[in-house]
C-alpha cells in the first residue's frame, strides 16, 4: 500500500473541493475556504502539486495564459479520495482523465464553481442556499440522484432562516456553446417530461422547481426561449406550476446570478 505524504487539513479540503467541482482556479480555491491569505494558499497549492496530489494546468493555448492557475486532482490526490470510503468509485474513476478533459469542459466546471461561489455570498441573515453539484447528484445513494437522467448541473434549495416562508427549488443547467442546438432543445423537452411525470414529486415530496437555463451565448437564448414558448402553446397548455428562467452566462459574471436578469416563460 502506496504510503502518501503528510499534508494539512486545509490541503485535505482543497483536494475535496476539486473532486467536487473537478477544476478551480487559486482565487475560487481561496474563495470556497474563506481565506484571507493568497500566498498561503499559494503554499498549499504548490505543496500539493509537488507532492502529486493536484496537477496544475500550465497549458497556453486554454484562453491565453491562464492566470490564475487552474488545478484539478493528481494521482495522489485520487489515492488519499480512495482512503476516505466516502466516494462513489465510478466518480473517482472519472479523475484518472482529467488531463485529456477539453477546454470546454474545464471552463464549464469553474463557472459552475462560480455560481456556487455567488450562491454562498448571497447567503444572509435572512436567507441560506444549499447547494448539489453535479458531482452529488451522481452519488446513487444520493436523494437527488434520478436528476441524472436529465442532465441536470446543480440543484439549489433556499430557505428562510426565520421559517416564515417555505423553501423554493431551483434547478440549473448550463448550455455552452459546444452544445449542438438540437441538444440544447431535447434538455427543453426533458423538464416537460419530468414535469408530467410527477417524478420529482414522488422522490421528493416537495413542490416542483423552477428551471433555470443559463446560455453562454445570447443566440441560444433567443432559440430556446421560442422554443420553450411554443411547446406551452402548441403541446403543453395549462400547466401553471412549469416555470422556466432563462439568462446568459455574460450577465451571471456581470449583474450576479441572484440579480435580476432572468426573463421567464410559463404557460
Amino acid at each position: 500500500m502506496t504510503t502518501l505524504p503528510k499534508i494539512t487539513k486545509k490541503q485535505q479540503e482543497i483536494i475535496r473541493f476539486l473532486y467536487t467541482f473537478r477544476f478551480l482556479n487559486r482565487i475560487q480555491i481561496q474563495a470556497l475556504l474563506k481565506h484571507k491569505d493568497y500566498r498561503r494558499i499559494n503554499e498549499w497549492l504548490k505543496d500539493l502539486t509537488e507532492k502529486e496530489y493536484l496537477n496544475r494546468i500550465y497549458s497556453n493555448t486554454f484562453i491565453g495564459k491562464t492566470i490564475p492557475a487552474v488545478y484539478y486532482v493528481g494521482i495522489n490526490g485520487i489515492r488519499y479520495l480512495k482512503t476516505l470510503e466516502q466516494y462513489p468509485e465510478s466518480q473517482i474513476r472519472k479523475l484518472y482523465r482529467e488531463d485529456k478533459r477539453e477546454d470546454s469542459f474545464i471552463e464549464r466546471s469553474m463557472f459552475l464553481a462560480e455560481i456556487c461561489l455567488q450562491l454562498g455570498k448571497a447567503t444572509d441573515e435572512k436567507k441560506v442556499f444549499k447547494v448539489a453539484t453535479k458531482t452529488d447528484l451522481a452519488d446513487p445513494g444520493y436523494w437527488y440522484n434520478f436528476l441524472t437522467e436529465y442532465n441536470v448541473d446543480m440543484i439549489f434549495i433556499k430557505e428562510s432562516r426565520t421559517g416564515k416562508s417555505m423553501p423554493k427549488y431551483y434547478i440549473v443547467q448550463y448550455l455552452d456553446s459546444s452544445l449542438p442546438r438540437l441538444s440544447c432543445l431535447k434538455r427543453i423537452r426533458k423538464c416537460f417530461e419530468l414535469y408530467l411525470s410527477s417524478e420529482w414529486e414522488s422522490e421528493t415530496d416537495k413542490p416542483f422547481p423552477l428551471l433555470l437555463f443559463v446560455c453562454e451565448k445570447l443566440p441560444t437564448l433567443i432559440h430556446l426561449k421560442r422554443y420553450t414558448r411554443r411547446l406551452f402553446n402548441e403541446e403543453y397548455e395549462d400547466l401553471d406550476d412549469l416555470k422556466f428562467q432563462f439568462t446568459t452566462k455574460d450577465q451571471v459574471l456581470e449583474s450576479g446570478f441572484t440579480s435580476e436578469i432572468w426573463e421567464e416563460i410559463k404557460s
